[in-house]
């Protein structure tokens, strides 16, 4: 606690050594503000995962999850609807396409994904889902070459696995968690279970 004596009077200034006292949505806001890297999904998760663990503490209530397209969708890319574009104070002026995708969901079921929207929204898993991946017609001719994924696709073909914060956090995973977004859809606990 930094202090200074002037004369007889002391002054005691209580400075928080974090601006944010570990309060999660403003942990999440100011890592979405002002940590966030274009193109680094993995690294904004594991930066804002780091933030809490020195916060508070513990981070096992937290899970790190990758989702990816096992199928041949869009070339095996993962396609989004409503990312943040490269500048990403707006919408990305297109759909998203990613080798992959990571986000941290908590033990309530809550999302934090840096790259959803243009500010920063903590939903549930299954709004997360629909808005994200799933607020999308069918494509017109399933097989036909054109670059796109249509909802049944994306449900039958994105798979998603998850580990715990701390297990990310060393770079090793005990026990993986896997789930088609499907399964995820309707029980999003099966990514803990």
């Amino acid at each position: 606690m930094p202090f200074k004596i002037f004369g007889s009077l002391l002054l005691v200034a209580m400075v928080p050594t974090l601006s944010l006292a570990g309060n999660l949505d403003d942990l999440f806001e100011e890592h979405y503000f002002n940590q966030y890297v274009s193109g680094q999904c993995g690294k904004n998760v594991l930066n804002f995962v780091k933030a809490v663990s020195r916060t508070q503490g513990d981070v096992d209530f937290l899970r790190v999850v990758t989702v990816e397209n096992k199928g041949f969708s869009v070339f095996g890319m993962v396609n989004a609807e409503k990312a943040r574009g490269q500048r990403f104070n707006r919408p990305a002026e297109q759909e998203a396409n990613w080798y992959h995708h990571v986000i941290a969901l908590d033990s309530s079921g809550m999302v934090y994904d840096f790259d959803f929207g243009t500010t920063p929204r903590i939903v549930s898993m299954e709004e997360y889902l629909e808005e994200m991946f799933l607020d999308e017609p069918e494509c017109e001719k399933p097989g036909s070459g054109e670059f796109c994924a249509g909802r049944g696709t994306k449900l039958n073909d994105y798979k998603f696995s998850s580990v715990t914060a701390s297990e990310a956090l060393q770079g090793r995973a005990k026990r993986v968690k896997e789930a088609s977004m499907n399964k995820v859809l309707h029980d999003w606990e099966v990514l803990t279970k």
